[in-house]
This record gives structure tokens, sequence and C-alpha cells, in this order.
């Protein structure tokens, strides 16, 4: 091996077990250059290193708690110091942890020292008596122990009452909590009842007489029903104020009773007389209107000659059925009164028209075709523009072109297109969405310079030809035609010299 620098040394790209390194031996002792594999100095490191399952001293190293887990840490492994076992006096700085035993102690010890009432810091207690009772002090801000006097309240000796020495307002008392024993005798007087207050259970029976009733105190809510008979009623006391309406039938009335004075006008209709009493000797001159009559009673033989005329018949009352065939003539329509329904389905034909009366308001879109055109009617007068007819001969407008791309317009159609020019021509047909010619309109193009011209198909655009490329026709040579003729939406036929 050529004797080299270390440096020198190229690099390896990977390195292997049996590959080999200089170290030297026993270098504080009497070193001597020595080999050594990649292999002897792995096994060295293994035998050396930190293992899962080895024991290491770490000084003045961090561990990154939040990517790594600490286990079976206990109290003895805590730094002198950190575990507070006293926390009635501590630091003012969070540097220790308390132990559970320091927490208990120190809450025992507070709860200890206020357990009772007068430990607390917002009471005064002192000398306390039975049946003493809290009251606040606002003055000092405190709970005091006070006896009943003291508080205000002194009870009765030998007595359930309690006298006050105020006013004990009604929201104070429980409903039940005055019984009747306590209520002086005649103690309750109108005043003190409430609106409403008494109903039937508090009556003794037999207590309410007419000394208790007011006049006109009683009226038909309190009657038990049928309970008034003609011993309750005065003479002559039912008057026709007293009578329901309708309520008096036959059986009420006297036979004879009732004469002219009794009935009212217009009180008797048909169900008082008897079948067939009425004759013309009780009716009285134009007495019957048409009230009188039975409908459909009236037929012809009741009606006079002529009798029916404009303003006895009702508005929309005469159809077909009641005119006489033949009888209405033109003495009978008003102006303007025919319309398109008056006619019958194909019934106008030419005899019917006045002359020139059908003008181009009149035909459908859509409605002539070369059945209607008489023979040699159409002169160019008729012929829209870039369309003329020399007779015999048609005659068709030229749009020239001499570049080397053209993509025809849409006023191309009908007429003839030259293409003129050395190099090769592109010809791109345009998508109906560019240039909309109607389906069947044919351009006509004719190579007239030396370049070929080659059709292109636009986007969307379809061409179908006979040409080597059906999709992309060529015009074989010089003076040579090819036509376009649009047979769908984007679709076109190519015909002519093609290759």
């Amino acid at each position: 091996m050529a004797d080299v620098k270390i440096s020198a040394l190229g690099a390896i790209s990977a390195v292997a077990g049996e590959d080999l390194v200089a170290i030297v031996d026993d270098p504080s002792g009497t070193p001597a250059s020595r080999k050594a594999t990649i292999t002897q100095i792995a096994t060295f490191i293994n035998s050396s290193a930190i293992t899962a399952s080895s024991t290491t001293t770490f000084t003045n190293k961090s561990i990154d708690v939040d990517n790594n887990t600490i286990t079976n840490i206990e109290v003895d492994n805590l730094k002198s110091g950190v575990l507070d076992t006293d926390i009635s006096s501590v630091s003012g700085s969070d540097d220790t942890i308390p132990s559970a035993k320091a927490v208990k102690t120190y809450v025992d010890a507070q709860i200890d020292t206020e357990d009772t009432i007068s430990e607390l810091n917002d009471t005064t207690i002192t000398s306390v008596g039975d049946n003493e009772l809290l009251q606040y002090n606002s003055t000092s801000s405190v709970w005091e122990n006070q006896t009943l006097a003291e508080a205000g309240i002194s009870p009765v000796a030998g007595s359930s009452s309690i006298v006050t020495t105020g006013t004990i307002g009604t929201g104070t008392w429980q409903g039940t909590a005055i019984a009747s024993t306590y209520i002086a005798a005649d103690a309750i007087v109108g005043s003190k009842i409430a609106d409403n207050a008494i109903d039937s259970e508090h009556y003794t029976d037999g207590s309410i007489d007419l000394a208790h009733m007011s006049v006109n105190s009683i009226d038909s809510d309190q009657y038990v029903d049928a309970s008034i008979d003609l011993a309750h009623l005065a003479a002559d006391s039912v008057n026709g104020t007293k009578i329901a309406d309708d309520s008096i039938d036959s059986e009420h009335i006297v036979d004879g009773s009732v004469d002219l004075a009794h009935m009212s006008v217009n009180s008797i209709d048909s169900d008082q007389y008897v079948d067939g009493s009425i004759d013309l000797a009780h009716l009285s001159v134009n007495s019957v209107d048409s009230d009188q009559y039975v409908d459909g009673s009236i037929d012809l033989a009741h009606l006079s000659a002529d009798c029916v005329n404009g303003t006895k018949i009702a508005d929309d009352a005469i159809d077909s059925e009641h005119y006489t065939d033949g009888s209405i003539d033109l003495a009978h329509m008003s102006a303007n009164s025919v319309d398109s329904d008056q006619y019958v389905d194909a019934s106008i034909d030419l005899a019917h028209l006045a002359a020139d009366c059908v003008n181009g308001t009149k035909i459908a879109d859509d409605a002539i075709d070369s059945e209607h055109y008489t023979d040699a009617s159409i002169d160019t007068a008729h012929l829209s523009t870039g369309l003329t007819i020399n007779d015999p001969t048609l005659t068709f407008s030229i749009n020239a072109q001499t570049n080397t791309t053209y993509t025809p317009v849409l006023a191309d159609a009908g007429k003839i297109v030259t293409l003129n020019n050395g190099s090769a021509i592109t010809l791109t047909i345009p998508p109906n969405s560019s240039v909309a010619y109607p389906i069947g309109s044919s351009l006509t193009f004719i190579s007239i310079g030396a370049g070929l011209t080659t059709f292109a198909q636009g986007s969307g655009v379809t061409i179908a030809s006979a040409g080597g490329t059906a999709t992309a026709p060529v015009i074989t040579a010089q003076h040579n035609s090819a036509t376009a003729i649009k047979i769908d939406t984007n679709t076109w036929q190519v015909v002519g010299a093609l290759t």
C-alpha cells in the first residue's frame, strides 16, 4: 500500500465488520501501533455503553421530561429540603413540595381552632344561656348571642301566645297558626271577613230569614227548578213580558177567544186557509204577482201574442236552440262580432279573402315551400345578399385570401373563398360557438397558389372526408377545389379534390 497521509485517503462508501482501523495500543504505557476490525470495536463499545439494563450515574445532565417517562421516584430520591414536612411556616417562594402528612396536620389544626360558633371570626359569644339565639349586630358587623328579651321577643308565662314589642304583619302568620280557641267571642266583625269568603258551609241551617235578605236579592238562580206554582203567583202578575216567545199554543187559548182585535196585520198565511176556500171573489185587483205563481205553471197558453220582448229575456238566456234555422242575417250581427271562434275549421277559402289581404304577418314561419311559388315568380329582388341569379347562370361572391392561415367567417356561407400563397396554408373550420353557420351551409375553397391547403378541426369540431387523413384532408394540387358542408352542430363533411 502506498505511503500517503490519512487526510489524503479516499472516503469509504460503507463500513463492513471486517474492515480495519489503526489504533495505538497502551498509549499511556508502552505505545504500539496495532490494527483492529470494526467488529472488535463494536464489541468493545457495546460492553461499555449505556444499555436498558445497565446502571449509570449522570452528572450535570438535563432530561427532557416531556419526551421521557421517569418511574419509581420515591420520597428518599428527592433532594434534601425539597420535601416540606411542616407547612405551619413556609418560604415565600414555590421551591418545596408539602407531604400528605404535613397537609393533613395543618388542616386538622385549622379545623380544631374554629369548630364551634364561638371560634368563628364573625361571632361574639359571651355568657351563653339556655334558649338564646344569634342576632346580627350591623354596627359591629358580628353575630351576638341574645336572650329573647334582648332580641325584643317576650314570652307570656303559661300561655302559647306571643306578645310582641312591635307589630306582627300578616305575612308572618302561617295559614292555620290561629286556632278558634284563641279568638274571643264576637271578635270577628264584617270588616275582618274578606269579600266572597262565606259560602253555604258557614251558615247554620235555617239561620237566613227575611231580615238577612236585601230587596231584589233573590233571582232565578236561587229558585229550585219547578218550585214556583200558582200559589206563589199574584193575580194578573203574568203578562206578555213573562211569557216566552212561541210558548202559547192552542191548548192555552179558550175557544172563541181569538177575534180580529187579537190578530196582527199579515198574520194569516196559507196554513190558516182551508183548501179551495179562496176564489176570485176573495182576490183584489192586481193582488196576484210572481210570488203567487207555482214555478213552471205559466206556459204558452197563458202568454198573449208578442208579450215577450227584450226586457223579459234574461242576459245570456238565448242560445242556438232558440234560433230558427237561417234567421240570423247581417242585420242581426254587430260590427266585429264574428271572430275565429265562429268559423268552422277549413271553411274560409279564396272566395272569402279580399285582394292582397294575406301579408307576411298572416303567414306562419316556414309555411311556404316550392309548391306555393308561381313559376318564374322569384327574381333577384327576392334573393339574399351574396347570391345573384343571371339567367340561366348562378353568380357567387369571391373572398380572396392570401395568408398561410384562414378561419372562415359567417359571411363566407354561399361564397367562394380563394386561397393564394406559395407556402402551405392551414384552413381551420370554427366551432358553432364561434361562428353559428346554419346546418346545411356550404363553404367552397379553391387553392390558387402553389402552397397546398390543409383542413383543420376547430375546438370541438369533427371533419369527415375521403382524404388520406379523414379529419385533416388536403386539397390535392394548385387550382383544385373542395367544399365543406355543415351536417350537424359541429360536424362538417368535406368533398372535392382531396388527398
